[in-house]
């Protein structure tokens, strides 16, 4: 068990590694990352994860402090309600409070640290990007979450503004208005079914074509980041078999939505009750279909 933990700890940072690198952080040979980074999600998670790589942790903390207005602290604070244990984050907020003179949601104590400077925005845009590309158009607001989402959806189906808000992880009321904005715009369009009013992407060619190119692997990161630090988080503090096996059911209860939007071509749960187990090794291999590399391979 241990042995997996600590494969399910690299891959995770390994993950975060990659995502980083695509973002500017120096200090990572890149390899690539398939899906749009979720850089709120992303900086949550490498907090969470604290000082088990202090150079991911050091350099991370660089980049956020470098490119402030490309971090939405905002929304970070709806993050952190719905993403289990805090790990180290309340140091990493606390960091980044003295660092950027500005507050930052859960921090605690600060410890030392000093700023490499390594850090530079990207100079090429890819498909993990789409994100940074959105919010240098539209700011760190919800009409970026909000375009960005609309974009990832490849059905192209009208969303209501509660679905969006649930990925947008910001109030259904501020999502509800920058759809209307974007729907001023000439961006969205909205439609009336009963008391609903779904919203469907407009000009998606010419918003395609402005904010290219798009990822290849269209899930939620913010959902793959809250079911791989509850998973990681529970299987480090679960040591005896029974009880992997009842934190495994609890896990797929109260991840379900975000299993499917995380990797929906892949089920954690394949009829039977999973284990803690079953879901660190899902969580491994999802890593891997991100970053295009199969930890120990």
């Amino acid at each position: 068990m241990t042995n997996s933990n600590h494969e399910l700890r690299q891959a995770i940072a390994d993950y975060a590694w990659n995502a980083w690198a695509c973002l500017g952080v120096a200090g990572w040979r890149r390899r690539g990352f398939a899906a749009c980074i979720d850089i709120d999600a992303l900086v949550l998670l490498t907090g969470r994860l604290g000082d088990g790589d202090a150079r991911l942790r050091d350099e991370s903390l660089d980049w956020c402090a470098s490119n402030l207005e490309y971090v939405a602290r905002s929304r970070l604070v709806h993050l952190l309600k719905d993403g289990g244990a805090p790990g180290s984050w309340g140091a990493y907020a606390a960091t980044l409070q003295h660092a950027t003179k500005q507050s930052w949601p859960g921090s605690s104590q600060p410890f030392g640290w000093h700023p490499s400077g390594k850090s530079r925005l990207p100079q090429h845009a890819d498909g993990a990007t789409l994100a940074l590309r959105a919010r240098a158009l539209f700011g760190a607001t919800a009409r970026a979450e909000a375009i960005r989402i609309l974009m990832l959806d490849a059905s192209e189906n009208a969303v209501d503004a509660r679905e969006v808000a649930v990925e947008a992880s910001y109030t259904k009321r501020s999502v509800a208005q920058a759809l209307a904005s974007l729907e001023v715009a000439g961006l969205v369009r909205s439609t009336s079914v009963g008391n609903s009013h779904p919203y469907q992407l407009r000009r998606r060619a010419e918003l395609e074509a402005l904010l290219a190119p798009m990822p290849t692997l269209r899930t939620s990161q913010r959902a793959f980041c809250r079911v791989a630090w509850s998973v990681l988080s529970a299987a480090e503090s679960a040591a005896s078999a029974t009880v992997r096996r009842v934190e495994g059911a609890r896990l797929v209860r109260e991840l379900a939505s975000d299993l499917a939007l995380a990797c929906p071509q892949s089920r954690a749960d394949d009829g039977r009750s999973p284990s803690l187990d079953d879901l660190l090794a899902w969580t491994v291999d999802a890593c891997g279909t991100v970053t295009g590399r199969r930890i120990g391979a």
